[in-house]
C-alpha cells in the first residue's frame, strides 16, 4: 500500500493505553491520519511511503496541547512590564484599556509564539486573541491546530464597546471556522465579576444554541470570590452555573481557590479545569493541588498561562511544575505519575478543547499530530522510566520533529512552515519601534 509518511520509531508513548510504551514500531500515516502502528518488519512489507523518517534515537508521542495561552499578547506584556512605573500584576483588561494593539502585532506575535511552541513540542494550543480573525489565519497558514477565543469585555478601547457588536463579530468568526480541521472558535468573557447577570445570561443563550466553547478565568483569588459573594450573593462558579455558563464546553482557567461545592458543580456540569501551575506561581496567586478534582472525575488539562513578561511556551516546564507541586502536596492523596502528567498535556487537553476524538493519543484513525524527541540516555536507563526521565528532564533531549495532520512543521530541528530568521528580525523590530526594550 502506498502511503504518505512512515515513522520508524525507537520508542512510542501512545498515551492510550495508559502507562504503555511501544518499542521499535512504525507509525503509518496517510491522508492526515494514523492508519497503523505495527512492528517495523511488518511495516516494511505492507507499506511504501512517499517520505520515511528513521527515528531510531527518538521517543515519539502525541504533540502537546497547551490549553491556555495569550500568544501575541505576551509580546505586549514584555514591552509594557519592562518599563519603569508599570505594575507587573496588572490584569489584562486594565492594560488593554490603556494600550492599543495593531493587527500586525497580533500577526507577528502569533507567528513568534507558534514558532516557540513548535520547537518545544506543542502542536495544538488555546489562545485568547485580539483581532481573533488574524490569529486564526496565522494558525491556518502555519499548519498548527488551535482554539481561538474572542474576548468579550467592557474595558478595552480596542474592542467595540457594544456588547452586541462584540458578540456579532465573534459569532461570525465561529461560523467562518465551523468546518475547519485546524481552528475552533471559543468565547472568553473577561472579568466576569464586572458583568451583570443579564449579560452572562445573554451569552448563555448562544452557548447553548450553537454549543459555543467558553474559556473563563475564575476563582483566581479570595478577593474575587469575596466580591462576587458580596455583589451577587454567589461564588463565581455558582454564579456561572446559575446563569447557564457551566457546560461540557466550559473551560475554567487559573483556578486556585476551590471548595467542595465548587468541585461538585464542575463535576455535575462536566466542565473542565485548565491548570497553569507555573503562571500561577509567577503571579504569586498561589496554587491548588488538583488531585481531588481528578479523583472526582473532573477533567484537568494543562496550560502555560497568560499575560506576563516571564512566560515561555515550553509546556514541558509546566509538566514538571505540575508533577513537583503534586508531590509536594500531602493533603490530596497520591501524587501525579509522570504518565498522568503527560496525559494532562495531551489527551486531557484534547478533551477540554473538544478534540478528544481526533487528537491527544496515537491510535489508528486519529489525526497524526506527533512529535519526536531525540534522547541521549545513559546505559542504566531502561524503557520503564522514559516518561519520568522526560518529565523530570533526567537526561538530555531535544524535540527534532513535529507533524500536524501528518504535515511536517519541523524536521531535524528546522521549522518548515515559518522562517525563523525573519521572525527574529520582526521581534527585534517590534522592540525597537514600539518601545525601546530588549525582547
Amino acid at each position: 500500500m502506498f502511503i504518505d509518511t512512515l515513522l520508524n520509531c525507537r520508542w512510542v508513548i501512545p498515551i492510550s493505553p495508559e502507562n504503555h510504551v511501544f518499542e521499535r514500531v512504525s507509525i503509518a500515516i496517510h491522508n492526515q491520519r494514523i492508519i497503523a502502528i505495527c512492528e517495523q518488519s511488518e511495516a516494511l512489507e505492507k507499506f511504501e511511503a512517499a517520505a520515511t523518517y528513521s527515528l531510531d534515537r527518538h521517543l515519539v508521542m502525541p504533540g502537546l496541547i497547551n490549553s491556555h495561552t495569550h500568544a501575541s499578547l505576551n509580546i505586549l506584556a514584555k514591552i509594557i512590564f519592562k518599563q519603569p512605573n508599570n505594575d507587573c500584576s496588572e490584569t489584562l483588561p486594565k492594560v488593554l484599556a490603556r494600550y492599543s494593539i495593531t493587527p500586525q502585532l497580533v500577526r507577528d506575535g502569533t507567528q513568534i509564539a507558534i514558532a516557540e511552541m513548535i520547537k518545544t513540542g506543542t502542536t495544538c494550543f488555546a489562545d485568547l486573541a485580539l483581532f481573533s480573525n488574524i490569529a486564526a489565519n496565522v494558525v491556518r497558514e502555519c499548519g498548527m491546530r488551535s482554539q481561538i477565543s474572542f474576548p468579550m469585555t467592557e474595558y478595552s478601547k480596542l474592542i467595540n464597546n457594544s456588547w452586541e457588536s462584540q458578540m456579532s463579530d465573534g459569532l461570525r468568526l465561529f461560523d467562518d471556522y465551523k468546518d475547519s480541521a485546524h481552528v475552533r472558535v471559543a468565547c472568553a468573557p473577561q472579568s466576569i465579576s464586572s458583568l451583570n447577570n443579564d449579560k452572562l445570561t445573554d451569552l448563555a443563550t448562544y452557548v447553548h444554541e450553537i454549543e459555543l466553547p467558553l474559556q473563563i478565568d475564575a476563582h483566581n483569588s479570595l478577593e474575587e470570590i469575596s466580591s462576587s459573594t458580596k455583589n451577587f450573593n454567589a461564588r463565581p462558579i455558582q454564579r456561572l452555573a446559575e446563569c447557564g455558563l457551566l457546560t461540557p464546553q466550559s473551560q475554567l482557567t487559573h483556578i486556585t481557590q476551590l471548595e467542595k461545592s465548587d468541585l461538585l458543580l464542575l463535576k455535575e456540569s462536566n466542565s473542565h479545569i485548565i491548570y497553569c501551575p507555573r503562571f500561577n506561581l509567577i503571579q504569586t496567586v498561589g496554587f491548588r493541588p488538583l488531585e481531588e478534582a481528578k479523583k472526582m472525575g473532573i477533567n484537568v488539562a494543562l496550560g502555560s498561562g497568560g499575560f506576563t513578561r516571564d512566560l515561555s511556551f515550553d509546556l514541558f516546564n509546566d509538566l514538571q511544575f505540575a508533577l513537583l507541586l503534586s508531590k509536594a502536596s500531602t493533603n490530596y492523596g497520591l501524587s501525579l505519575s509522570p504518565h498522568q502528567s503527560l496525559r494532562m498535556a495531551t489527551l486531557d487537553g484534547a478533551t477540554a478543547l473538544g478534540w478528544q476524538e481526533e487528537i491527544g493519543t496515537l491510535e489508528p484513525n486519529k489525526l497524526a499530530d506527533i512529535i519526536a524527541i531525540e534522547i541521549n540516555y545513559i546505559e542504566e536507563q531502561t524503557i520503564n522510566n522514559l516518561a519520568a526521565g522526560l518529565v523530570h528532564k533526567s537526561y538530555n533531549h531535544r524535540i527534532t520533529h513535529s507533524f500536524v495532520g501528518g504535515r511536517p512543521l519541523m524536521i531535524n530541528g528546522n521549522l518548515e512552515t515559518l522562517n525563523e530568521e525573519l521572525l527574529l528580525r520582526k521581534r527585534k523590530n517590534w522592540a525597537k519601534s514600539a518601545i525601546n526594550v530588549d525582547l
